[in-house]
Order: C-alpha cells, then sequence, then structure tokens
C-alpha cells in the first residue's frame, strides 16, 4: 500500500514531490501567489513558505493531481515575467475521488424509460394531429350547419308567410261553419223554431183546458208545459235572429268556389313548401349528426391523450426516483468531494487562505485515513480511479515496475542472490502481465469488431425496412388519394343529381320562385367552375389570409374563391396523407406483432392438440385392451353367476323388474370401476335403463369401447333372463295357456253333432 503525506507536511512542503498522498488536487490562487511572491523578497512569514510542485502522474499510481489555479491574463503574465524569475506560488490540495459509476440495471431502466417517454410522445402527437383534422372538419361541418340553418329558417318563414296567406280564406270558411253550428245547437235545445208555431201551441193547449173535460192530471200537465214553453220565448227570438243572420253572412256559390279554390290552390303550394323543408330538415339533421361524430370523436382523441400524457407523467416521475437513488448512492462525490472544492474556490477568491487551508487539511486527512484503514475502501478507489483514467494509470503501473525492476537488477549485478531472484520473479510476472494485456486487447477488438459489424448489419436492415416502409407508404398515399378522388367524385355527382332533381321538382309543383333559389344558394358551392362570376362572402376557413377587408363587404370574385378553395384543399390533402402515412406505419407494427402472437398462440394450440390427441389413442388402446379382458371375464363367469341366480329366492316375473335389477347390478359395477386403476376396470361401461313402452335403452360411455364388448354388455340381461327357472316356468305356462285356447277355437268352429265330450269343460276352464 502506498503510504499516504499528511496534509500539514504537503502544505508546508517538508515532504518530496514522491511522498504525496494519492489522488491530491491543488488549488491555486491569484492571491496567495502575490503573498508568497512577496515572501520571496523577504517579507513574508511561515505560513508563506514554498510548497512543492504537483508529483507527476507516472511517480505515482493514485496520483490524479490537477491545476484547478484561475488564469492570469496575459498583461499579468507580461508583468510578472518582466520583475524576474517566476514567482512562488503556494498550493492547495484536495483528494480527487472518481466520479461513481451508474449502475448496468439502472441505466438499463433508464433506457427503457426513455424509450417508452419517446414512443408516448409519438403517440400524443399522432393523437394531436388526428385531432387539428378532427378539428378543421367539425369546423367545415359547423359551417354546413350553419347554412343548412339557415335555409331551413328560409324556409319555414315562406311555409309561415303561405300559412298567413291562407288564414284569411280559412278564417271565414270557419266562422262560417262555427255559426252554422250555432244555429243547429240552439235549434236542437228549443222545441219549436218560430215564435208564431210557439204561440199556435200554446193557444191549442188553452183551448183543451177551456172547452174540453180532461182529467185533473192531464190538465196539470198541460199546464206546467205551458209555462215551460213561454219561458222558451226569448230562446226561440234568439235562434229565429241567428238564422236570419247566418242566410245574410253566408256566401254565395261564386264566392265559396273562390274561397275553396284559392285554399286548394294555397295548401298544394303549401306541400311543396313542406316537403322542401323536409328535405332541408333531412340535410340539416345529416349535418348535425355529423357535427355531433365529431365532437365525439374529438372527445375520445381527447381522453387517449390525457391517457399518454399520464403514462408520460408516471415514467418521468419513474425516472426521476432512478435519478435521485442514483444521486442518493453518489452522495460522496456529490457532497464530499465538489462541493469542497467549490467551497475551497469561493474562499481563495474572498482572500480567506485559513479557512481554505483548514478545509483542504481536513478533507485530505478524513480521506487519507479512510485509505489507511479501509482496505475494500481502498480497493474501490484505485479501480474506480482505473476505470476512470485506464490509460494513464497502466502508464504508471508500468513506471513502477520499470524502477523496480532496474533497482533489482542493479543488486544482481553487485552480487545479492535475493535480488536475482525476485528480478527473474518480476519479469516473469511482467511478462505473464504482458500476455493477460494483449489478449485482453485481442478480445476488446473482436468485440469492438464484432459489435460494429453487428451495428452495420443492423443499420443495413433498419435502411432497407426503412425503404420497404416508404414504398408501402407511397402505394397506400396514392390508394387513398385515389379512393379520396372517387369519394369527391362521387358526392359531387350525387350533389348534381340532387340539384336536377330538386329543380325539375319545383317546375313539375310549380313552387315559388324563393324556394328554388334558396336550393340553388344551397348547392352553389358543389360545382364551382359551373356558376357565374358573381361576388359574395368567402368563408374564414378556406381564406388563407383570413376574413376579407375589401371595401365590398368581404365580397371576393369566384375566380379567387376557386383558387384559394383549391390551395386549401391541397394542403389538406398533403397533412391527411402524412397522418395517414403515420397511422399505416403504426398499424404495420402492430399487425406484424399481431401475427406473430398469433403464430405463437397456434403453435401452441397444435401443440396442445397434438399432446391430447396422443392422450386419447392411448386411452382408447387401454380401453381396448380392457374391454377384451372383460369380455373373457365375463364369459368365464356366466355358469358361476347362473348357479348363484338358482340359489336366490324366486325374483319378479315382471320383465321391467329383471332388467331394472341388471341395470342396477351393472350401475354398480359401473360405479365401482372408475375408482380403481386397472386397465381392465378403465373400459368404458355401458348402462341401460328401462322407459316404458320404449324397452331397454342401452348407452355407452363417450370414451368408446370395442364392439365385442357392446354385444356382450347387450347380451347380458337376457342371459340373466334364461338362467332364471321361474322364466322357464312362465315361458311354458304361457305357451300351455295358449295351446289350450287353440284347441278351444278349434272346438268351436266344428259341427255341433261332431262336437268331442268334454270341450266345455276346456272352454270353462
Amino acid at each position: 500500500m502506498v503510504a499516504a503525506a499528511s496534509a500539514a507536511d504537503v502544505l508546508k512542503g517538508t515532504k518530496s514531490p514522491t511522498q504525496q498522498a494519492p489522488g491530491v488536487k491543488k488549488i491555486l490562487t491569484k492571491k496567495n501567489k502575490n503573498e508568497i511572491k512577496a515572501a520571496a523578497n523577504g517579507g513574508g512569514d511561515s505560513s508563506s513558505s514554498e510548497a512543492p510542485a504537483p508529483a507527476p502522474a507516472s511517480e505515482d499510481p493514485l496520483n490524479t493531481t490537477t491545476d484547478l489555479t484561475t488564469k492570469k491574463n496575459s498583461k499579468e503574465e507580461d508583468e510578472s515575467s518582466s520583475d524576474g524569475p517566476p514567482p512562488i506560488t503556494k498550493q492547495l490540495y484536495v483528494v480527487r475521488l472518481p466520479r461513481p459509476e451508474q449502475d448496468p440495471a439502472d441505466k438499463e431502466k433508464e433506457l427503457q424509460i426513455q424509450a417508452r417517454i419517446t414512443q408516448l410522445d409519438g403517440e400524443i402527437t399522432f393523437i394531436m394531429n388526428a385531432m387539428h383534422i378532427k378539428r378543421m372538419n367539425k369546423s367545415r361541418a359547423r359551417a354546413t350547419l350553419g347554412s343548412t340553418r339557415e335555409a331551413l329558417q328560409a324556409m319555414s318563414a315562406q311555409i309561415r308567410a303561405k300559412q298567413e296567406d291562407m288564414k284569411p280564406f280559412t278564417d271565414r270558411k270557419k266562422a262560417e261553419r262555427d255559426e252554422a253550428m250555432n244555429v243547429k245547437e240552439q235549434s236542437q235545445k228549443i222545441p219549436f223554431r218560430s215564435e208564431s208555431e210557439l204561440d199556435d201551441a200554446l193557444a191549442a193547449m188553452e183551448h183543451k183546458i177551456t172547452h174540453e173535460s180532461i182529467p185533473l192530471s192531464e190538465e196539470k200537465e198541460i199546464v206546467k208545459r205551458i209555462k215551460q214553453y213561454s219561458k222558451q220565448r226569448e230562446a226561440i227570438r234568439e235562434y229565429e235572429s241567428s238564422r236570419e243572420a247566418l242566410k245574410l253572412n253566408r256566401l254565395t256559390e261564386e264566392e265559396r268556389d273562390e274561397v275553396g279554390a284559392a285554399i286548394v290552390h294555397l295548401k298544394a303550394d303549401l306541400n311543396n313548401l313542406r316537403k322542401q323543408e323536409e328535405e332541408f330538415r333531412t340535410a340539416f339533421l345529416k349535418a348535425k349528426e355529423e357535427d355531433s361524430a365529431l365532437a365525439a370523436d374529438l372527445d375520445t382523441l381527447n381522453a387517449e391523450r390525457e391517457a399518454a400524457r399520464e403514462k408520460r407523467n408516471s415514467l418521468y416521475s419513474e425516472m426521476n426516483k432512478v435519478k435521485r437513488a442514483q444521486y442518493a448512492s453518489s452522495g460522496e462525490y456529490f457532497k464530499g468531494y465538489r462541493r469542497i472544492v467549490e467551497q475551497v474556490r469561493k474562499l481563495a477568491k474572498a482572500g480567506d487562505l485559513e479557512a481554505a487551508l483548514a478545509m483542504c487539511r481536513d478533507q485530505m486527512e478524513k480521506i487519507h485515513a479512510k485509505l489507511n484503514t479501509d482496505d475494500a475502501y481502498r480497493t474501490e478507489y484505485v479501480h474506480a480511479m482505473e476505470m476512470q483514467n485506464p490509460r494513464k494509470r497502466l502508464t504508471a503501473a508500468e513506471a513502477e515496475v520499470d524502477a523496480e525492476l532496474a533497482e533489482l537488477q542493479d543488486r544482481a549485478t553487485k552480487g545479492d542472490p535475493i535480488a536475482r531472484r525476485e528480478a527473474s520473479a518480476l519479469q516473469q510476472k511482467r511478462s505473464r502481465e504482458a500476455a493477460r494485456e494483449a489478449a485482453r486487447k485481442a478480445v476488446e477488438e473482436a468485440k469492438a469488431e464484432a459489435k460494429a459489424k453487428l451495428e452495420a448489419d443492423r443499420n443495413a436492415k433498419a435502411e432497407s425496412e426503412r425503404i420497404r416502409r416508404e414504398e408501402e407508404e407511397r402505394r397506400e398515399a396514392e390508394r387513398q388519394e385515389e379512393e379520396a378522388k372517387e369519394e369527391a367524385r362521387k358526392r359531387e355527382e350525387a350533389a348534381k343529381q340532387f340539384q336536377e332533381e330538386s329543380r325539375a321538382k319545383a317546375k313539375k309543383t310549380g313552387s315559388s320562385s324563393a324556394a328554388s333559389a334558396a336550393m340553388d344558394q344551397l348547392l352553389k358551392p358543389i360545382d364551382v367552375e359551373a356558376l357565374p362570376l358573381e361576388k359574395f362572402v368567402l368563408p374564414s376557413h378556406l381564406s388563407s389570409s383570413g376574413p376579407s377587408t375589401s371595401t365590398s363587404g368581404g365580397a371576393v370574385p369566384m375566380a379567387a374563391i376557386a383558387e384559394q378553395t383549391s390551395e386549401a384543399i391541397a394542403q389538406e390533402q398533403e397533412r391527411m396523407r402524412q397522418v395517414s402515412a403515420a397511422s399505416a406505419r403504426d398499424k404495420r407494427v402492430a399487425a406484424v406483432e399481431k401475427k406473430k402472437a398469433r403464430q405463437t398462440r397456434e403453435a401452441e394450440e397444435v401443440e396442445a392438440r397434438r399432446a391430447k390427441n396422443a392422450e386419447k389413442n392411448k386411452r382408447k388402446k387401454l380401453a381396448k385392451a380392457a374391454s377384451r379382458d372383460n369380455v373373457a371375464a365375463a364369459t368365464a363367469e356366466e355358469p358361476e353367476a347362473a348357479s348363484q341366480r338358482v340359489e336366490q329366492p324366486p325374483a319378479p316375473t315382471s320383465d321391467e323388474a329383471a332388467v331394472d335389477g341388471a341395470a342396477a347390478a351393472d350401475g354398480g359395477a359401473a360405479e365401482a370401476g372408475p375408482s380403481s386403476e386397472s386397465p381392465e376396470q378403465a373400459a368404458p361401461q355401458i348402462r341401460r335403463r328401462f322407459v316404458k313402452g320404449k324397452g331397454v335403452r342401452v348407452t355407452r360411455d363417450k370414451s368408446g369401447g370395442s364392439s365385442d364388448s357392446q354385444m356382450m354388455e347387450l347380451v347380458r340381461p337376457y342371459l340373466a333372463m334364461a338362467s332364471n327357472p321361474y322364466t322357464w316356468a312362465t315361458i311354458i305356462s304361457f305357451a300351455l295357456v295358449l295351446i289350450l285356447a287353440w284347441f278351444g277355437a278349434s272346438d268351436d268352429s266344428a259341427p255341433r253333432g261332431s262336437r268331442r265330450p268334454g270341450a266345455g269343460a276346456y272352454r270353462s276352464a
């Protein structure tokens, strides 16, 4: 270990340059140079004594001394050089600390975060461009919406005016109709139509009361009726006056025909106007729907932009955390070295040399004590210095080895055997280190060459990919441009067709000229070249220089409008092409990634299916083998089972009970089968159930099985029935009954005289 000199000895100049502390940094100031110069002339004190120059880099492997003196200007240098020999300067030393290396993991993480931030910046830029295009389209949709709204309002105003024109005629007819209805209602409320009829009725009733003999009740009824009729006299008079007024105010036939014709004509015009209003309303609703859709798209894009910004902010926060952690781990370098150097420079510049010396001395003593006592820290320090300046470190080490080897060789020539052995060992060590260094350099060169080749290949591949993408983007742009032209042509044709149809309808129905003029004004911007060269106000979103300031109220010729519109459309198409190219590029990258993921997923699914099929085939083979074994075992056990069933108590004679018992036995075997691990019991099981009216239903498990086992399972219940003696007894009894019945039928069919004796007994039995 290289011995470290004390700060006081270094500052006083009592140590030689080769004994200075490792990593010492000197700090010179203009003021202490002047003080040292004065001390050299005889007026200085002991604190301004001469200090040695810094040690050369080759004499101490750990000496990284750097002169941080503030340089004087050329005029001061000329003055100092003209006075005589250069002045003696006083130097301030601190121990240099190497800059800590960044953790590779942190560096890789920081690069990944930066790449993700760059990607999010691109996404945000793309979203902003899309929002810009959407806003432009929205402004145009708003302009179209405004024009259609104005046309709709104008059409509604015309309809209201037409309704006002028709109102006098309808009011007159309505007044006549209301008056007639009033007269009719009055006639329904009164018993007589005229006052003379009322007088005649009253006179007749009074005559009846006076000259005829009637019952008292009828007389009372007639008196009551006379009072009621007398009260209706005013109503009858009012009815007569209303009827006379109706006759006087009633329209003549000619007037009624004129009013009816006027109403019919006005209704026809009104219906035509309403149809046109419906067309304008449809266009207005379509423009409004487009505006709402664009607004929704803008809201969606804005939400995506905010989400991307939040992600980017979170990534920035994560990167700041990594940097803060790096700064915290490098606190000794930033706090214990750089700040001290800055403070010493400030103190020296302010003239406080004692405080600067004390700070330098304190820093040197602490670092030297740590280097002398902590071997791990010294090893880390040396490694960091070598990594920071490997060429200088290697040169210093070689110089030290050369000096030691020269000394050993000098001692060996004087006859020292120990020095001779040490010199030989040192030479061998040096040879090994040289070979190791040469090998390391060769490996580094090979790595650098391979890295350069890999980088060149990567660049060539990226260039070819870029050329391919540019070609694809160009083709995509051409295709989109063709589609845009085709779409524009279709819209223009549709607009022209709509305009022609509207004009034809207007001519056919004979509608007002104001509606046709409004329709022409709405459809006028569709074909600029075909329009007359009249003047109108250019919309602000089509003008490249903003609102017009001409004296004619912002009116410009149609030729200028066409030129500016063409320029605006060309600029918008170019912008759309760029955005479409970026979008297509992103879509291609996403498609490639999606395709790779799909291929990987399909490969995994194929492997899974192969494994599943192999396992299924294996189970089928085991099931077939187990089925064969089960058939053999069932065939061998059949006699024994039959004997056991003979010894059992009598079973029911019902076929359903027998089949149910066999099914229960087989079901128990099937339930016990899967619990065992033997291949014989892993065979497919036959399940039977008796359905009333349909016989025995036999089902087989989905795992499959051999045809022999199926046949055996089908035959087994019938074998069980055949081995049961009660079954045979039942069959024989049934056969005997059939035979006796047949004989009885033959006796009935024979002649009466040829009947055998005893036939009746059979029949009765």
